[in-house]
């Protein structure tokens, strides 16, 4: 036995140098938007949309990790943690065995009004909404612009549930063992720039979504792009239909 000890060795060292890998990094900016239809050839406009930059109100806590996790025995059912800056962890990850896994970093109140002027582009609204941060303010008059656009993320929170058993020793057969889902709430101002008194859109976006992983596969990094293409998706619809009113 001692004389296999070094081939053992080697073999392991081996295995991991294999199956180890380095995990991209995508832009949260570069998320992709999928427009299944654009708004109504009457609803679209070349007025122009000033987007400013989301307010964060998550709070002050980064995470918590739920009771169960700490009671051994109970912690082989149910492990679990709530993120509620889950974009500035690693949770959005996905992949699969054998391919090049990747993770979505970024900031949602950064990317959002980004990715909000590319969605309302995208749905031909019109080509003239711009963050305010892609603009210079010593050359441009704010005044020229029809409509501005606030929003709040009040909630974006990722809960990561684990089950090891049965869960954890089934996933060798491919089944799922981790779950997360993420809960959201955004609210979306919407302010001709002639009356910043009265919105003519004011609302709460809701998002709630589970995705799955196992040993082989990592799905939860969809999340974030489910995220911003229901909730853009809806946003940009309202905001035609308080244009066109």
């Amino acid at each position: 036995m001692a004389k296999k000890f070094p081939l053992i060795l080697a073999l392991i060292v081996v295995f991991c140098c294999c199956f180890s890998c380095a995990l991209k990094a995508r832009l949260m900016k570069d998320v992709s938007l999928f427009t299944t239809d654009v708004v109504d050839a009457s609803m679209q406009t070349n007025k122009k949309i000033l987007i400013y930059p989301m307010t964060d109100l998550r709070g002050e806590y980064h995470s918590y990790v739920l009771p169960p996790s700490y009671i051994p025995g109970i912690d082989l059912l149910y492990m679990g943690t709530e993120y509620y800056y889950p974009d500035y962890s690693s949770i959005f990850a996905f992949g699969s065995f054998g391919g090049s896994p990747e993770i979505t970093v970024g900031s949602i109140p950064y990317d959002f009004p980004n990715l909000f002027a590319k969605k309302i582009a995208d749905k031909k609204l019109t080509p003239m909404a711009v963050p305010i941060s892609n603009i210079n303010l010593k050359s441009t008059d704010l005044s020229s612009y029809d409509y501005v656009v606030f929003s709040k993320l009040k909630k974006a929170t990722v809960t990561q549930s684990i089950n090891i058993i049965p869960m954890g020793i089934l996933a060798y057969l491919g089944a799922p063992c981790t779950f997360y889902n993420m809960s959201a709430e955004v609210e979306i101002e919407v302010f001709k720039i002639s009356d910043l008194g009265s919105p003519v859109l004011q609302k709460t976006y809701l998002f709630d979504k589970t995705e799955v992983a196992g040993l082989y596969y990592q799905n939860q990094g969809k999340l974030i792009g489910e995220f911003f293409n229901e909730v853009l998706e809806n946003a940009t619809n309202d905001l035609a239909q308080a244009i066109k009113s």
